[in-house]
């Protein structure tokens, strides 16, 4: 700490987290006797104070509030595929504004959820990696095996290559022990890629892989106004996000996908606070419509589809009628085709199936919509004893809205291909 005043904290999941860094460092102010002539360790306030500046250093909670107001000259942010949710993060990272030359710095393993601030600032990194003039004021750096099938993950080469420490913080032995029952044992993979080669998995199977899915991100190649499409919607009854999903057919069997969604506006924060999502940001974005009070407006919702409808061929619009008839009956009435369509397991397993096989085969353009993004790897899929298959969440906090919308879409599209047949 050279000026004067300087600030600094330890951030992590939990104080316990925290205090890991900080007793490391306190170790190191003890051990030197230059440092300790200059820095005095206050345990238990988890406190580093620098008497000749009036500089410290503190461990801080993960409670946002810490870190409102103090206006931060360095702050480490440790663990941070750890952290339930972004509110401290976002808090820390503008902390430092007020400073000459504020400095956050983050250490992490890979995560196992892509949902998080942890994994966009991971992807950020590697934009930066392959582009450094991208953003010049952020430095990173990626110790991990590569996902696209060029690293053998049993290769002790590529070992070594994404573990600088091996042979001086651990022994090649026994990182070849925990690769071989990783290997064996199909419980214990997931954690021995993330924790010793940095890879990012999966909590749980989700059923659209993210990385096809990221793969299908490109917009349209053509505008959509004017264009033939299928329209499929996921109405909530009272609280609930809202989903419309605006599917194009194109050459090949291809599609592409044009989605909105509504939400009440008196709900974005709460919604922001249960889900762990940037909900005010993607509003402000359009990428959601908010309607006022605490509970949907239908009648925004019939607005917005007749606008579209004024500027797109919109063919037919399917929809689960359960709280939505008054809405479909007003479609209806102003010239629009309109059906209903369940959510069983009879009308969801074929699109359900033709979604999986357009995303593995990169036949679908989505436009890299991160609401519709977000619900992608929150669905997973039920099978009955047919076989069949029909989507559903993997927690209460996720939302799936809009990919079921779209998987009425497809339905819709199926059902036309087969009715409107020579």
């Amino acid at each position: 700490m050279e000026g004067e005043g300087e600030l600094g904290c330890i951030a992590a999941k939990d104080r316990n987290q925290a205090a890991i860094i900080f007793d490391e460092t306190a170790a190191m102010v003890t051990r030197s006797p230059e440092l300790a002539a200059t820095l005095e360790v206050i345990d238990s306030r988890k406190t580093i104070f620098c008497r000749s500046t009036g500089s410290s250093m503190r461990v801080i909670s993960r409670d946002a509030g810490a870190a409102e107001g103090p206006s931060y000259s360095f702050v480490f942010c440790d663990e941070l595929h750890a952290w339930p949710d972004r509110k401290l993060f976002e808090a820390l990272r503008y902390s430092g504004r007020s400073r000459r030359a504020p400095l956050l710095a983050t250490i992490t393993t890979a995560g196992d959820r892509r949902d998080t601030i942890c994994w966009e600032q991971h992807e950020y990194a590697e934009q930066v990696i392959a582009d450094p003039n991208y953003d010049p004021r952020f430095y990173g750096r990626i110790y991990g095996a590569k996902t696209d099938g060029t690293d053998d993950y049993f290769d002790p080469a590529v070992w070594r290559r994404v573990n600088p420490g091996m042979g001086i913080t651990m022994t090649e032995e026994s990182f070849a022990a925990d690769a071989q029952e990783a290997k064996n044992k199909a419980t214990k993979l997931n954690g021995w890629l993330r924790y010793s080669l940095g890879v990012w998995t999966e909590s749980t199977n989700r059923w659209l892989d993210p990385d096809k899915w990221a793969a299908c991100s490109s917009g349209p190649r053509e505008p959509f106004a004017g264009r033939k499409c299928i329209i499929g919607m996921d109405l909530s009854k009272t609280t609930d996000l809202s989903a419309m999903v605006a599917l194009y057919p194109c050459e090949g069997d291809e599609f592409e996908v044009d989605a909105m969604f509504w939400a009440p506006r008196d709900l974005i924060m709460e919604r922001e606070r249960t889900d762990r999502q940037p909900f005010s940001h993607w509003v402000s974005s359009g990428y959601i419509t908010a309607t006022d009070g605490n509970i949907i407006d239908h009648s925004k919702i019939r607005e917005y589809v007749l606008e579209y409808a004024k500027t797109h061929e919109l063919e037919h619009v399917y929809m689960d009628l359960t709280g939505a008839v008054q809405l479909a009956v007003e479609l209806q009435g102003a010239g629009l085709r309109v059906s209903g369509w369940s959510q069983g397991f009879r009308g969801m397993s074929s699109p359900t199936r033709r979604l999986e096989s357009l995303v593995l085969q990169q036949r679908l353009r989505h436009g890299g919509n991160p609401v519709l993004s977000w619900m992608a790897a929150n669905v997973t899929v039920e099978t009955n004893a047919y076989e069949d298959v029909r989507p559903v969440k993997k927690k209460s906090t996720g939302r799936i809205d809009g990919i079921v919308a779209l998987i009425f879409a497809l339905g819709g599209w199926e059902s036309d291909q087969i009715t409107n047949k020579p």
